[in-house]
C-alpha cells in the first residue's frame, strides 16, 4: 500500500521551480499528505521577502495542509536536516538546464540537494509532469419532454407536475453544491489529476533494486500502471565475448529477471534485457516504452556530506525527458507499507 504523509517542496521562487507545486498539490490532495514549502536564503536580509512568497504559496494550497519552513542556510545542509526529520517524506523538484546542443544537465544546486538529500525524491521535468488537466463533466437535469411520445400515452401535466420538477431540480443542485463543497472543503477542487499509466524500474539484482521493484509494484496497483522490468547486461571490460557465451549471459539474466518478477511482482508485468552502457540503455527504453516514471535505487556510498546518487542514477536523471523517482538512503522503501501495518 502506498503512502506519503509528507511532500517536500524546495523552491527558489523562480518559475521553472515552480512546476513542483502542482504536481505536490495533487499528490497531497490524492494521499492525504502534508506540504513543506521549504527555502533556504543565502543571506539575513532576504528572510522577510522570502518568508512572505512562501505564505503567498501557502495561501493558494489552502485547503490542503501546509507549512513553511525557511532559514538562512546553505540548500543542501537545510533540505538534509529537514528530510531527515520528516516521516514517509516524498521529495518533488524539478530539474532543467542545457549545456552544449545534445547533453541535458542539472543546475549544480539542483544536483547537488538530489545527490546528497537522503529520502525518495520524484524529479520532475517541465515538458512531461504527471499532471493531466481534467474537465468537469456538466450534468444537466434531463428534460423528460424529449422520451414523451405517443406510445407512453401519458396524461398531459398538470400545472402542479411542473411545479414539482421544477423544485426537485433545485433541490438536485443544491444537493450537489453542497456535496461538491464539502470535498473541496476537505480535499481542494479537483481541476488535475495524477496519471501513471506505466513505470520502468530497471534492475541489477542488488537490494537497492528490489527495494526500488516493491515501491513501483505500489505504484502500479495505486494507479493501475502497466509494470516493466529493465535489466541491461553491460560490456566487460575485455569487450563483447564470444556468441555463445553472450547467449548464455543473456539466457541467465532473463531466468534471473523472471525469478525476481515472479517473487516479488504480483501484478502484470513485461521482462526487458538490453545490452550497453546501462545509463543510456535505460533512457533510451524509457522512450521506446514511452513510460511515465522510472523508479530507480541509487547504489551511492555514504560519504561525511550525505548520500550521493550513483553514477547510472545520476545521468538518468539528467538526460530522461520524463519523471524519475530516485530512492535513496536507510528510509528508501518507507512510502510502501505492508497489509501488517496499514
Amino acid at each position: 500500500m502506498l503512502e506519503v504523509k509528507t511532500l517536500l517542496v524546495p523552491t527558489d521562487f523562480s518559475e521553472f521551480s515552480l512546476h513542483a507545486i502542482p504536481v505536490a498539490w495533487e499528490l497531497a490532495r490524492e494521499h492525504g499528505a502534508e506540504i513543506v514549502l521549504a527555502h533556504a536564503c543565502p543571506y539575513d536580509c532576504d528572510m522577510e521577502v522570502a518568508r512572505r512568497k512562501l505564505l503567498e504559496i501557502g495561501r493558494r494550497l489552502a485547503p490542503l495542509p501546509y507549512r513553511t519552513r525557511i532559514a538562512v542556510a546553505s540548500p543542501v545542509e537545510f533540505l538534509f536536516d529537514l528530510a531527515s526529520s520528516l516521516d514517509r517524506a516524498l521529495m518533488v523538484v524539478t530539474t532543467h538546464a542545457w549545456r552544449g546542443t545534445d547533453r541535458q544537465v542539472l543546475g549544480s544546486v539542483t544536483e547537488r540537494v538530489i545527490t546528497r538529500i537522503p529520502c525518495a525524491i520524484l524529479t520532475i521535468k517541465p515538458q512531461r509532469t504527471l499532471v493531466r488537466e481534467v474537465e468537469e463533466p456538466h450534468v444537466a437535469f434531463p428534460d423528460l419532454a424529449e422520451v414523451r411520445g405517443p406510445e407512453l400515452r401519458q396524461i398531459p401535466k398538470s400545472p402542479d407536475d411542473f411545479f414539482f420538477e421544477k423544485l426537485d431540480r433545485e433541490l438536485v443542485a443544491a444537493s450537489r453544491a453542497a456535496a461538491r463543497k464539502r470535498r473541496e472543503a476537505r480535499h481542494g477542487r479537483q481541476t488535475h489529476v495524477i496519471e501513471l499509466g506505466s513505470v520502468l524500474v530497471p534492475v541489477d539484482f542488488s537490494r537497492r533494486a528490489e527495494e526500488a521493484v516493491v515501491v513501483g509494484v505500489a505504484l502500479a496497483r495505486h494507479y493501475g500502471a502497466r509494470m516493466i522490468l529493465l535489466h541491461v547486461l553491460e560490456e566487460r571490460s575485455g569487450g563483447r565475448g564470444r556468441p555463445e557465451r553472450e547467449a548464455r549471459r543473456l539466457k541467465v539474466a532473463k531466468a534471473q529477471l523472471e525469478a525476481l518478477r515472479d517473487r516479488l511482482v504480483p501484478v502484470p508485468c513485461e521482462c526487458l534485457v538490453d545490452g550497453g552502457p546501462a545509463s543510456k540503455v535505460i533512457v533510451e527504453q524509457a522512450e521506446r516504452q514511452d513510460v511515465d516514471l522510472v523508479v530507480m535505487g541509487s547504489r551511492g556510498r555514504c560519504t561525511v556530506v550525505g548520500i550521493p546518487l550513483g553514477s547510472t542514477a545520476r545521468v538518468v536523471v539528467r538526460r530522461a525527458d520524463r519523471p524519475v523517482l530516485i530512492l535513496k538512503g536507510p528510509k528508501a522503501t518507507e512510502l510502501v507499507r505492508g497489509p501488517a501495518s496499514s
